[in-house]
């Protein structure tokens, strides 16, 4: 088979000639890769934000395919299933997760691109059968793969696989950040900082929510547009207006009671806490993936009430939150046309990466 392997940081993806070995214990599941979609984490461990994971390997970790082998005593899905691929392979034994926080699970700290059993299923096709790890635990840039059935989620053949593909992080991570980490109550006011694919789905999280004001901040029109378009009821354009006094003339001088920072730079997430009343939260939802450093005034949190909030992955438990998801979507609530902006065969992996870190596009689904 053929899948984008990343050799060093910062090269091109080459595509490669690979051995795949199929699923052999328990849980394992062989999928057919339909469609992949190029997330910024993405960008960040082709560029060496994720040091943890072995090299050479291959990138990805949202997509949907069909399940083409299973190993006996396999339970979730069977062969000809459609399903979500996630990089949430939880060990479903560890402590966080008898606690139901999947997302923390300590297995998936430990694995670093092999599965659950340490082994490593994909080689290069050459003589030496060098092993080629998964990015993100998942290694979605290929035309198949093997997972473990706790990554997996079986996704109706009504939902376009694309979809499916989204569904595997971008839509998690955004709508969850509103709906379950900071659990935003109807009537309350929000500043999303950065309407890309997953801000746009915190956008849409906070709307659902029934959230009074969402205020969408970004740099780009058409971002900012396309905010208007799934739920935001005022616009910033950063480049243009400051935007804390353009936040508090929104709100009366109070300011939200959530910001949203999805960006992950330590100046944006700087400025979230600007934009908060007294009593009110930010939620850090843009990976940092340099280890960078922000600067806060320990009395903006103690004498103010203020707060600050991690948010990985949404909070999600991915039996939980993608069937809701997909519930929210057949309504009309939940629009996610709008985050698929271009599509690209898997043999232009590169381009559609440098696309994303360059801004030009929202997401690119990539088909094998």
């Amino acid at each position: 088979m053929k899948a984008a392997v990343l050799h060093e940081p910062g090269q091109d993806l080459v595509m490669e000639d690979i051995r795949l070995d199929g699923p052999s214990r328990p849980g394992e599941v062989e999928v057919q890769i339909v469609a992949s979609a190029v997330c910024r984490s993405d960008v960040h461990c082709w560029e060496g934000g994720f040091p943890v994971y072995p090299l050479p390997f291959i990138p990805g970790h949202e997509a949907a395919g069909i399940v083409t082998g299973v190993a006996q005593g396999t339970t979730r899905v069977r062969e000809g299933d459609h399903v979500v691929v996630t990089w949430n392979s939880s060990c479903g034994e560890c402590w966080h997760c008898a606690r139901g926080e999947r997302i923390h699970c300590l297995g998936i700290r430990s694995r670093y691109g092999r599965l659950h059993d340490g082994t490593v299923r994909t080689h290069l096709a050459g003589a030496d059968g060098a092993p080629v790890y998964r990015g993100m635990d998942a290694g979605t840039f290929c035309e198949r793969g093997v997972f473990h059935e706790n990554a997996l989620v079986p996704l109706d053949e009504d939902v376009p696989i694309e979809i499916g593909a989204m569904l595997g992080c971008t839509v998690v991570t955004g709508t969850g950040a509103a709906l379950n980490t900071a659990r935003v109550r109807r009537g309350d006011r929000v500043a999303v900082i950065g309407a890309g694919a997953v801000g746009l789905c915190a956008v849409q999280g906070a709307r659902i929510a029934g959230a009074e004001q969402i205020i969408a901040v970004d740099v780009s029109d058409d971002r900012l547009a396309t905010a208007a378009k799934v739920g935001a009821t005022d616009l910033v354009d950063a480049s243009q207006t400051e935007v804390s006094g353009a936040v508090a003339e929104l709100t009366g001088g109070i300011g939200v009671d959530f910001a949203f920072e999805v960006v992950g730079v330590p100046e944006t997430m700087e400025q979230a806490l600007t934009l908060i009343r007294r009593g009110g939260s930010v939620v850090l939802v843009g990976s940092s993936p340099r280890y960078e450093k922000m600067s806060i005034v320990p009395g903006i949190l103690t004498l103010t009430g203020r707060n600050l909030l991690g948010c990985c992955y949404g909070s999600a438990n991915i039996d939980r939150d993608l069937p809701r998801l997909i519930q929210y979507w057949r309504s009309g609530e939940l629009d996610l046309r709008p985050l698929m902006s271009n599509e690209r065969p898997l043999s232009e992996v590169n381009d559609a990466l440098a696309e994303l870190r360059a801004g030009e596009q929202v997401r690119t689904i990539l088909r094998p």
